[in-house]
């Protein structure tokens, strides 16, 4: 896990941000939090992936008008050569792991699937990957799952992945 002064950097997926949106932490009943958020992202402990702030702009609602007062230079940049290089491991996984169909290799292959990218992204900076996703459970090689789940793969290719309360305990987030 890549630290910088022993400070464990944190990579959210956008589920993560819609969720709170959504279901927790509305923006008129929990502003604080968002604040917080807010802080950590311009102090670089929390990134942004910019596939991921490209998923929530497509919304015109308070999260996409939130995500929009960040300078972009903070959203992390996909095309970066190490997480290009991890994008092509990840995938790879896949195609070589026994738990898989090749549909869930296709699935993840697809343009519009930011799955492989957090993870690429994550492994690459040594990123805590943040996700409300959990694992599938007991993976079977003689029932193939045709649908890869973050928190899976994330284990198998030692990528530490973790839920929204993980950080926000780490990074003193308060309610």
């Amino acid at each position: 896990m890549k630290r910088m002064e022993d400070k464990e950097i944190f990579l959210i997926d956008a589920n993560i941000l819609i969720t709170a949106k959504n279901a927790f932490y509305p923006f008129d009943l929990a502003m604080a939090f968002w604040e917080q958020l807010k802080y950590h992202i311009e102090n670089k402990n929390i990134i942004i992936l910019k596939k991921m702030a490209d998923e929530i702009f497509k919304g015109t609602d308070e999260l996409s008008e939130w995500l929009a007062q960040f300078d972009e230079k903070l959203f992390l940049n996909y095309s970066d050569s190490r997480i290009l290089i991890e994008y092509r491991d990840v995938l790879q996984h896949l195609r070589d792991s026994q738990y898989y169909k090749e549909s869930a290799l296709m699935e993840w292959s697809r343009e519009n699937v930011a799955d492989p990218w957090l993870i690429a992204a994550a492994k690459a900076k040594g990123y805590t990957l943040i996700t409300w996703e959990v694992s599938a459970g007991v993976r079977s090689i003689v029932n193939k799952s045709r649908n890869a789940k973050i928190y899976d793969v994330c284990d198998d290719m030692n990528v530490p992945c973790k839920n929204l309360y993980y950080m926000m305990r780490r990074l003193g987030i308060k309610l």
